[in-house]
């Protein structure tokens, strides 16, 4: 991207960051002036099913994302590592987000009766930004990131199209179950790419911290990192398929690190 590209992209979140800060102080204006939206969305969203909908949603969850993406520890070791390196500007923005603006979630200003809740009824002052919206984009945007440096990239209009629906469908999904207001995504989506570059470009500038993914003797921190995720994913998630599809991902990841591994390292991701 061209740098005068770069800066206007910059300049345009920033507005929206700005606009919906100044928009978010107000806390009843926030919340009044989206009711009749939240509901049309919510209404139109939650025929699908609250199957379909649950499954989505914990895609947002990082106990649930982390296991499903595993495999790149493999095919693309720097996007993986690009994951835990958007781990703290991630957090840092998540959490002070909510605690600056403390917006009421959906169910704390509106009759619970009136619009379809899928999962526990969430009611506490969190609602600004979206967290799960944070993560989804963050994924997104740090894998879109690298891909785009690399100069034999084949269809990145398509790679950038697929990733931004994929993650625009994960964060409705917290409408549709009735967790958050509409703008709260916009700023999820918005700190997650911030978060998601942070983390690709940590790996680009520097290498030291990441590489010893790269290293099959290290592998064994690889299988303690995945257990630990899984583990705690199949107590929060089991009766959900998408953490069965998670699991069986993990299981063929894990089997694979600790299998006998060739001499020679992983391929470094250019």
């Amino acid at each position: 991207m061209k740098p005068v590209l770069k800066i206007s992209f910059l300049i345009i979140l920033l507005a929206i960051v700005v606009t919906l800060g100044f928009y978010g102080t107000n806390v009843k204006y926030y919340t009044t002036n989206q009711i009749a939206l939240f509901l049309e969305i919510n209404s139109l969203l939650s025929r699908e099913g609250i199957r379909f909908w649950s499954n989505v949603t914990a895609l947002g969850d990082a106990l649930v994302l982390f296991p499903l993406l595993s495999f790149l520890i493999f095919k693309n070791t720097r996007a993986w590592a690009a994951f835990f390196g958007a781990i703290p500007l991630s957090t840092v923005l998540s959490h002070s987000g909510k605690a600056f603006f403390s917006i009421p979630r959906p169910a704390a200003i509106i009759d619970t009766e009136k619009f379809t809740v899928i999962g526990g009824v969430l009611k506490g002052a969190t609602s600004l930004p979206s967290g799960h919206t944070i993560t989804i984009f963050t994924m997104a945007s740090a894998i879109l990131y690298i891909v785009l440096r690399k100069k034999k990239t084949r269809h990145p209009v398509i790679w950038c199209i697929a990733l931004v629906i994929f993650a625009s469908i994960v964060a409705l999904s917290r409408v549709a179950v009735g967790a958050h207001w509409p703008f709260d995504l916009l700023l999820g989506a918005i700190f997650g790419f911030l978060g998601g570059f942070s983390g690709a470009a940590l790996t680009f500038k520097y290498t030291r911290w990441w590489h010893w993914m790269t290293v099959p003797k290290y592998r064994y921190i690889h299988v303690i990192v995945l257990l630990a995720l899984t583990t705690a994913m199949i107590v929060e998630y089991s009766q959900l398929l998408i953490a069965w599809l998670s699991l069986i991902v993990v299981t063929l990841v894990t089997i694979k690190l600790v299998l006998p591994e060739p001499k020679e390292d992983y391929e470094l991701s250019p």
